[in-house]
């Protein structure tokens, strides 16, 4: 399967945020990514780590996405 790139109107549209709040996720996911050795693109985030971060976390995990507890 072909890896999918998304950029920040389509993060903006799937999570219904606006395009500045949009960037600062991208750019959090992003450096998440880099943290591990995997080399990204700025606007731009695979379409499989956003689904992951954003959609199948159990809700009550211990830590949320803004980094509260």
């Amino acid at each position: 399967m072909e890896e999918k790139m998304i950029g920040v109107a389509e993060v903006a549209r799937r999570l219904d945020v606006s395009q500045s709040y949009a960037y600062k996720l991208v750019r959090r996911l992003n450096e998440e990514m880099e943290a591990v050795g995997n080399i990204t693109i700025p606007g731009k985030v695979s379409e499989s780590y956003f689904n992951e971060r954003f959609f199948t976390k159990p809700v009550n995990s211990e830590e949320s996405f803004d980094g509260r507890q």
